[in-house]
């Protein structure tokens, strides 16, 4: 049985690499739902709206987007986006600023999207005679549908042995496939236990050996997240 149905079966969350081309969800309501737990009622897109007067306020606005790439295979897609917190007093901004970073840190990697926090600085803004502290924060999803913890897996390579029969055939090839575990840290370790005991011993087909571990490696943390690497192995034999 192939590797995503028998994680698939055991309740792991898998896909395949590279489909986050396809598109994540649009990220723009999860950052507006975010700020609102700072202020609510007083955060606007870009900027200030004609008519509104105020002197607390937060701006957002999408500055960037990268995708997070192993093996030349796209599996996270990384939008930053800039929030521009506006307050009439230095403690003020300070306080909501400080807020905002606590939002961010307390956030869950639940559902379809986490947060992290990139850059922060400061400056009074002359215009309006208001503080402004700008954080810029780094949303991360994957594809549509795909929530966390979740598996990433693709091929790496196949190795075959020279022929040993002539005439005839007689070859053996290893194929390696990287699993890209994509979870907070502290689940790192359950979950890697739970693929290993869903895929050690199994059988690919009638044609192959069993599935055995070959190698893990630490790949990337993202804010909240670790990307953990773990290789597996299983030889295919032909003969003719």
């Amino acid at each position: 049985m192939n590797i995503q149905t028998l994680l698939e079966n055991g309740g792991v969350t898998v896909m395949p690499s590279g489909q986050i081309s396809r598109g994540a969800d649009d990220t723009e309501p999860a950052v507006f739902a975010l700020l609102g737990t700072i202020l609510t009622g007083s955060v606007y897109p870009l900027a200030l709206p004609g008519g509104i007067s105020s002197t607390e306020y937060l701006l957002y606005q999408p500055i960037g987007q990268e995708y997070i790439e192993t093996d030349g295979y796209r599996i996270i897609k990384a939008e930053t986006y800039r929030v521009s917190v506006f307050a009439d007093s230095f403690t003020r901004v300070q306080t909501l600023s400080q807020a905002l970073k606590f939002a961010v840190a307390d956030h869950k990697p639940a559902g379809l999207f986490a947060f992290a926090l990139l850059n922060i600085w400061s400056e009074f803004y002359s215009g309006s005679g208001l503080y402004r502290v700008d954080l810029d924060i780094q949303v991360l999803s994957l594809p549509a549908a795909v929530q966390w913890p979740a598996v990433s897996f693709h091929r790496l390579d196949a190795r075959a042995t020279d022929n040993e029969q002539s005439p005839g055939l007689s070859q053996s090839v290893t194929e390696s496939c990287a699993l890209i575990l994509i979870s907070p840290e502290a689940q790192v370790d359950s979950l890697r236990q739970q693929v290993s005991n869903l895929l050690l011993g199994q059988l690919p087909d009638e044609l192959a050996d069993c599935y055995h571990y070959k190698k893990g490696k630490h790949i990337q943390t993202l804010g909240p997240l670790t990307l953990w690497q773990d290789v597996y192995q299983w030889r295919r034999y032909f003969r003719s």
